[in-house]
């Protein structure tokens, strides 16, 4: 009997350290995560994939970002809340692309998990809290507003366009693209405020919207701009934009185009000087 104990002691040692020396399970390339809704992310694809690995390791990290695909007028409040708790803000509401889709799946599962299911919209709640109790010292985008700032004339864009004359010496050559199709218009873009009195204050050319202008043309454009901050004017009286029942400081765009087309053919001394 003992050459028999023997045998099976030594198979069962075999046995125990073969089972030991197994190498470990192969990890998924995918870091788990709850399930997404349907239609809303496809872990199948390559560059989901690849973007499902980098916030894993940024989450590993500590680096959690909450990213907003939607426009959102209380964003820059949402921001300011985020910061509080150590999270990151990307606002990217014109993402045609779905760039960063699962990335952001996979951060919001992680935010959920570490503050819970209902803290990012509670948090969204509170920041639109504060976006409309700040009315009394806040400047507004139109676009954010329940009714726009208003002048004298309906259509501010459109008012200054057809009263816009062409300078004496302005090229109207078409400009071709590349491949011989008429090329973007030529415009430019003016900001102007109106503060809760309806006052008129700053009319502006925003340096990082600096619009289109053909470089045959640039040269008129300290007069041009002189006369759209005159006709802008003539737009008034003005009244002020209204939020949530109160009269609000506002900003608003004036896309003024200068396809000479669209402007009228008498020139104007004014801008000759």
């Amino acid at each position: 009997m003992k050459p028999l104990c023997f045998l099976a002691r030594l198979l069962c040692f075999f046995l125990l350290s073969a089972c030991s020396q197994q190498p470990p399970a192969e990890v998924s390339a995918v870091p788990s995560a709850p399930p997404p809704p349907p239609g809303s992310i496809d872990r199948t694809d390559s560059t989901c994939r690849a973007e499902l690995r980098r916030a894993h390791a940024d989450a590993q990290r500590g680096q959690l970002t909450y990213f907003l695909f939607r426009r959102a007028r209380y964003a820059d409040d949402l921001d300011t809340f985020l910061r509080r708790y150590g999270l990151r803000f990307r606002y990217n509401p014109m993402n045609c692309t779905l760039e960063d889709l699962c990335y952001a799946h996979y951060m919001d599962s992680v935010i959920a998990r570490g503050h819970g299911p209902a803290f990012l919209d509670r948090l969204k709640q509170k920041a639109d809290q504060r976006f409309l109790s700040a009315w009394p010292t806040r400047n507004y985008w139109y676009w954010d507003l329940d009714v726009p700032p208003r002048g004298r004339v309906e259509d501010v864009e459109a008012y200054v366009t057809a009263h816009l004359p062409r300078p004496r010496g302005w090229d109207t050559r078409p400009e071709l693209g590349l491949f011989g199709e008429l090329a973007e218009r030529q415009y430019l873009f003016a900001t102007l405020t109106v503060d809760r009195t309806g006052q008129l204050g700053s009319i502006r050319f925003p340096a990082d919207r600096p619009g289109n202008v053909k470089a045959t043309n640039r040269r008129f454009l300290p007069a041009i701009q002189r006369e759209i901050r005159r006709l802008i004017r003539t737009a008034g009286p003005w009244q002020a934009g209204q939020l949530a029942g109160h009269a609000v400081s506002a900003t608003l765009y004036v896309d003024v185009t200068l396809n000479p087309e669209q402007m009228p053919r008498t020139p104007d001394a004014r801008n000759n000087q």
